[in-house]
């Protein structure tokens, strides 16, 4: 009984559904592979820099509308840890601005 509710007190927190929004349906969402992906990506997107340079920190690229499980984990303030759930990037694990995932 004492293993049962150790496991019940340190078991991490159910996960959040929700989905990838962006202002146009058919647009992708960039899921980073790190918080400091995020951050290194955003500046080299404002630098206009080479796309060979952004890709390897991008995890995946669904399209706004696609299901997610919000991580326990807290990768910042303004950053969601997801896992994609549906569609061809199902199993895609990163983390995407807040402003892309939306709670039912």
């Amino acid at each position: 009984m004492k293993l049962l509710a150790s496991l019940t007190l340190t078991a991490p927190p159910p996960a959040t559904t929700g989905v990838l929004i962006a202002s146009d349906p058919g647009q992708r969402i960039l899921v980073w592979k790190s918080a400091a992906a995020v951050t290194e990506g955003r500046s080299l997107l404002r630098a206009h820099a080479d796309v060979e340079r952004i890709i390897p920190l991008v995890a995946c690229a669904p399209l706004s509308g696609t299901a997610a499980l919000e991580g326990a984990d807290e990768p910042g303030d303004t950053l969601r840890g997801v896992l994609v759930t549906q569609g061809e990037w199902a199993g895609c694990r990163g983390v995407v601005e807040g402003e892309y995932f939306r709670r039912p």
